[in-house]
């Protein structure tokens, strides 16, 4: 069959009631036990693989178990898409499922006020007693774990100053919670079936505040954490979240769940041998922290991820199918072997089977180089309430200029992001090409709307950075060509 996929990642999971002992089993062994792998069929358009080919690769692989996604545009939408064959034959093959219940109706409530949020409210504990009681029904008897989880990361979509700053958080979760709960206690015995549920939070937006705010109050039995390299460890990520978290009777101060991580070949400089380490060295202080469930983002390379974030697979975009070295490290895992080795591959090579680089790496010496030219705000002196936005212009100051877009791959794109005392604010973003010479300015967003940061008294520090996601090839990619930061000072 041929290998076209969709979006796809690698989950490693540790039995909760093995946590402490994981710590001390080799890393091998204990990715051979607890890895699955993740997938979204279809994200848009250009995306042309079914979910039915990505349970088949997820199967080649050999992994235990799978995460995806539940689309629920309206009630009772969860229910009927998990009743379809494709759902039925994951839920069949794999021991272990996370399934992210994405409940697009309630965000419409809120937003319209189409009928009170109490009605909202009980549609969701409807939706999550259903689902789990067809589910239960389903996989009784079973030696299998059941991970259903709110959507994706909460703090992304609700409760943070962009997006539904009041949206009751504690009540939407409390709702999925009950309605889950009812389904188990009417169950009674699951004869080896466990299912639990998760509320997922990301490092990049409002991290400390909305743990905070929200993550004492949750009635969930476990946490997720999305993590990427940024300027906390993932250990000090998973204290910090840990102990603001109620603990569980089965997981205690460990039922956090590393959600998602992982980091693009751009970021390692076409290097797979520092992607592979980095998913060796991440897993293995995930395991020695005690997390229960951990999921590597992805599998494979897809239209809209390469676009949005680069090139993250274990194999290539689906019509160039290359097995990366990610890859082959996990297989050998999988078929037994103890003390895998760690292959190598140099950056050339890489390039050379990734087809959106093909004609950007050709040796032509010259190449362009893209610098932050300027970074403004207005008011240009802010005080404490102010509502303060943000420009940045970028120069490309090479001897050529910048590939053409491709709108498959996303290979040409420029893209600038805003941080404001390291926590991300926002991005400007172009097609390109940019000529020699030439500047473009961006005035920053965040999910299509103007970027803006709510001043407080004290110094700050604002930086911005160019092409972090390393999809224009330049001449040089180093922290002092693509960034630059300003203080501010606000009284």
């Amino acid at each position: 069959m041929a290998l076209r996929i969709a979006v796809v990642s690698i989950v490693t999971c540790i039995g909760a009631q093995d946590s402490r002992a994981g710590r001390a089993q080799p890393l091998p062994a204990w990715i051979r036990e607890h890895v699955g792998v993740s997938f979204y069929a279809k994200r848009d358009a250009g995306d042309t693989c079914t979910m039915e080919e990505l349970v088949e690769v997820a199967t080649q692989l050999g992994c235990p178990g799978v995460m995806t996604w539940v689309d629920g545009s309206k009630p009772g939408d969860l229910l009927r898409n998990l009743q379809t064959p494709v759902y039925q034959d994951l839920l069949r093959r794999f021991r272990f499922v996370k399934l992210n219940l994405c409940q697009a109706y309630i965000g419409g409530d809120y937003d319209y006020k189409a009928r009170p949020m109490s009605e909202a409210w009980q549609d969701v504990e409807n939706d999550w007693y259903e689902t789990t009681r067809f589910l239960i029904t389903k996989l009784r008897g079973q030696r299998k774990t059941l991970i259903l989880s709110y959507g994706q990361e909460l703090n992304v979509y609700f409760g943070q100053r962009d997006s539904r700053p009041d949206f009751p958080v504690a009540d939407y979760v409390a709702a999925g919670h009950r309605g889950m709960r009812r389904a188990i206690g009417e169950a009674g015995r699951l004869g080896g079936l466990e299912v639990f549920d998760l509320a997922e939070v990301q490092f990049y937006i409002e991290f400390s505040e909305w743990v905070d705010r929200f993550v004492p109050h949750l009635t969930v039995d476990l946490f997720g954490l999305t993590y990427y390299p940024n300027g906390m460890t993932l250990t000090e990520q998973l204290d910090y979240l840990a102990a603001r978290a109620p603990r569980h009777a089965k997981f205690g101060n460990r039922n956090i769940v590393l959600s998602e991580f992982g980091t693009a070949l751009e970021q390692v400089y076409w290097d797979e041998s520092k992607q592979l380490r980095y998913m060796r060295d991440t897993l293995r202080e995930a395991r020695n922290w005690g997390v229960p469930y951990a999921f590597w983002f992805q599998l494979t390379d897809t239209d809209f991820v390469m676009r949005v974030a680069g090139f993250h697979g274990l194999c290539g975009h689906k019509d160039f199918p290359v097995r990366r070295l990610t890859w082959d490290y996990l297989s050998a895992i999988f078929n037994g072997k103890d003390k895998p080795k760690l292959p190598k591959r140099s950056p050339e090579e890489t390039m050379q089977t990734t087809p959106a680089f093909r004609s950007g790496m050709k040796a032509q010496g010259a190449l362009p180089d893209l610098v932050i030219s300027r970074l403004e705000w207005k008011p240009p002196r802010p005080r404490s309430g102010d509502r303060v936005e943000f420009t940045v212009g970028v120069k490309n100051v090479g001897a050529v200029a910048t590939l053409a877009w491709n709108q498959e791959t996303g290979q040409g794109t420029i893209l600038a992001n805003v941080e404001v005392d390291g926590h991300y604010l926002g991005y400007g973003m172009t097609t390109g090409p940019l000529a020699t010479g030439e500047e473009v300015t961006f005035e920053i967003i965040k999910w299509s709307t103007r970027a803006y940061w709510t001043a407080t008294k004290g110094r700050h520090v604002i930086g911005t950075n160019v092409n972090a996601k390393k999809l224009v090839i330049e001449s040089d990619h180093t922290a002092a060509s693509n960034a630059l930061s300003r203080k501010c000072l606000v009284k």
